[in-house]
């Protein structure tokens, strides 16, 4: 089976290595946890805190590098790139935390994975989804358990497994004991939690009674505020009764900056020029076209066919009625001088149709590639001879997606297949069948019908990017640290952003961890992020290198994990002080106007405000029409007398006074089990992350993750 052999021949690899560093971590566990003290001291290695418990940071090391290797396994790359990178180590520092709190919760409550658990979830009637997954060949969708039970015969005591197989099978065990305890103690939670008769009652309840209103709005954008009082005494009074809102702010920071770009000089546009102009003539009198482009371009040669209107439109006239050799240019086009000469002219269809039989070695090694394209030659020299191509795909493509329909591929366009499959079928005749080598094995083509052919060409095109120089970037780099230098204080730094004409961007609530920062690109921006955290309120920091950008930045604030002190939400305290002044005075204006007043629609002449009306609000509803989010009206309208004036409420976006004229009761009912099924079903669709957060939450974590540059 296909997928078996893989798994021992690219699996086995990686996970002896991810089961060695894991073994390795635990050989080590005592001297990377800070108990051997005489080469580290605990605090300076820690990468975090987790529920009282020192992380070293060897051991986020170790397995950023197991789920980097894995990464290197799906993807069939052997490097990863940076971003690939950020993810990884975001992912290895939450199965870290996750290790670290729920294997903790699960040992405290007594939940286990017994023996024959384990058994039956690998090799029961009804294997878990990681074994299903990965013994179900992908060519046919089909659960092989004859492979299964193969691989675990060679990998029991006495049989004939090789050390990666070995590893691999450990690596399955814990993860599949693992998926099966997390899902133990989901399912403890969420049999855990029941909806009381009650509950569903008022939960039917606030569905299903509906009432009409009429009401009035006094908007706290009515009238004007500019001169109302607000003491440093309201602030703080406002701040002592809502405090509880401002806890738990994470750690962050905020900075205004100006960035000094660098971009291509004259010069730089006048060196690229003045290459492509020199270029020329040996580029017109080369012979060997492909190998010039390739030794001289900014990017290597492009054998695409294009038909007409694919090129740009002068080149699109010049390549289309030029002869082979001629020269179109220089011309600039995105960033870059370029040449470009009319390289062949071919006449070839849009699209083909073809089928195929793949024959797709069973191994990595050269005789496994020798006997796959023995095989391959054997059926070319048959269906040479006349034998039946739909016969003999059936009984031999690898390829089961269309092995059943005679290996018929239909048709497809140029460049949808891989280019030594599309040259073969795209240069076939009709009727030609052609045996080619792919990443995938031997395929025998045979080309079943083309389309119309039209005139294509092959253009080769040199090109020379302006690019900024060294001396550009000196220049550059130069004015950077000339204004860092100049412009110590906040002050002196907006004077000199005004005078120059600079673009002054500011990036609010930086992250320890953040990866990017609102208006900084090209580059890592993790030494912005860490001079951020290191640095003091109202510093100015010398340029930082992010790119291609030089970024001076002032630190405008530090907000520190935990309660936010007064000063640093002044602004919101303020705003809501403000509004709950104006709600008192729009309350007593209202109080006024309501004396002797015998209905609403009175009331809204004598106060000059429309009366609006709201029609089928239940408790549920969210928005009041033509006022916004109002959840507290909501709540007073379905709860208010029929046929009364309401007292002044105080809203969200203003104060309101509502008359209920009619209420719809919620229908009698004497079951209500789908309210309580609806209800039940919301709780325990929350019951896993929310478990996890407050898990989370009192394991109190510490993350020094920045200190180590992840």
């Amino acid at each position: 089976m296909a997928t078996l052999e893989k798994i021992r021949n690219k699996a086995g690899i990686l996970v002896a290595v991810v089961i060695g560093l894991s073994l390795l971590a635990f050989v080590l566990g005592d001297f990377l946890s800070g108990k051997s003290s005489f080469l580290f001291t605990g605090s300076k290695t820690d990468v975090a805190k987790i529920a009282g418990k020192s992380i070293p940071v060897q051991r986020l090391e170790i397995k950023v590098k197991e789920l980097e290797e894995i990464e290197k396994l799906k993807s069939g790359k052997t490097t990863t790139d940076e971003s690939q990178m950020d993810r990884i180590r975001e992912d290895a520092w939450q199965q870290l935390i996750y290790e670290n709190v729920m294997e903790k919760e699960f040992e405290r409550i007594g939940l286990t994975v017994s023996a024959d658990e384990l058994f039956d979830l690998i090799q029961g009637p009804r294997p878990s989804q990681m074994i299903a997954q990965l013994f179900t060949n992908p060519e046919n969708g089909e659960f092989n358990r004859g492979a299964l039970l193969n691989f675990l015969k060679a990998t029991n005591e006495g049989g004939n497994a090789t050390p990666e197989q070995l590893s691999f099978r450990l690596y399955l065990e814990k993860e599949v004991k693992t998926q099966r305890i997390n899902n133990k103690y989901i399912n403890l939670i969420r049999k855990g939690l029941s909806v009381p008769t009650f509950l569903a009652k008022n939960d039917y309840v606030e569905f299903n009674k509906k009432v009409d209103l009429k009401y009035i709005a006094q908007q706290f954008t009515s009238g004007s505020d500019n001169n109302m009082a607000i003491s440093a005494s309201d602030l703080k009074t406002y701040y002592k009764e809502h405090k509880y809102l401002y806890y738990n702010q994470a750690a962050s920071r905020d900075v205004e900056y100006v960035s000094f770009d660098v971009v291509p000089s004259k010069a730089d546009t006048t060196v690229a020029k003045e290459w492509i102009y020199k270029i020329k003539p040996d580029f017109v009198s080369a012979t060997e076209v492909e190998s010039f482009v390739n030794g001289n371009s900014d990017e290597p040669y492009s054998d695409k066919n294009f038909k007409e209107g694919e090129l740009s439109d002068s080149l699109n006239i010049f390549m289309f009625k030029a002869s082979v050799g001629e020269v179109y240019g220089p011309y600039f086009k995105d960033g870059a001088y370029r040449l470009a000469r009319l390289n062949k002219i071919v006449s070839m269809p849009d699209s083909v149709k073809a089928r195929h039989i793949l024959i797709a070695p069973k191994g990595n090694d050269q005789p496994a590639m020798d006997k796959a394209k023995s095989t391959a030659d054997s059926i070319k020299a048959l269906l040479d001879k006349g034998a039946d191509f739909v016969l003999l795909a059936k009984q031999f493509s690898a390829d089961k997606s269309n092995s059943d329909k005679g290996g018929d591929l239909g048709w497809f366009t140029e460049n949808k297949m891989v280019k030594p499959f599309n040259d073969a079928a795209f240069e076939s005749k009709k009727g030609e069948t052609k045996e080619v080598e792919t990443n995938y094995g031997f395929h025998i083509i045979q080309v079943m019908d083309r389309s119309p052919e039209k005139k294509k060409v092959k253009v080769a095109i040199i090109l020379r990017k302006v690019v900024a120089s060294k001396q550009t970037f000196d220049q550059i780099y130069q004015a950077s640290i000339k204004f860092a230098g100049e412009n110590r204080t906040r002050a002196q730094f907006n004077t000199a952003v005004e005078k120059q004409h600079l673009i002054k961007r500011s990036a609010a609530n930086i992250g320890e961890n953040d990866k990017t920062i609102p208006g900084v690109s090209g580059g890592n921006v993790r030494p912005l992020v860490d001079w951020v955290y290191n640095a003091e309120k109202n510093e100015i920091s010398e340029p930082i290198t992010i790119g291609d950008h030089y970024i001076i930045a002032d630190l405008l604030e530090v907000k520190e994990k935990g309660t936010a002190p007064l000063e640093q939400v002044k602004n919101e305290v303020s705003l809501m002080v403000r509004k709950e002044k104006k709600a008192n005075d729009l309350i007593e204006k209202i109080n006024k106007a309501k004396a002797g007043v015998s209905s609403i629609e009175n009331l809204a002449a004598k106060l000059k405000t429309p009366l609006e009306n709201a029609n089928g609000i239940s408790f549920t509803s969210y928005t009041l029409p033509n006022s916004g989010v109002e959840p507290k009206i909501m709540a007073y309208a379905t709860n208010l007398p029929k046929n009364k004036i309401s007292s002044p409420i105080d809203g969200n976006n203003g104060v309101f006074v509502i008359y209920v004229s009619n209420v719809t009761d919620a229908p009698p009912i004497k079951d209500y089990t789908m309210s309580k099924q609806r209800l039940a079903g919301s709780l325990q669709g929350r019951a896993s992350y929310e478990s996890y957060n407050a898990l989370i939450k009192l394991a109190d974590i510490s993350d020094n993750r920045r200190k180590f540059g992840f």
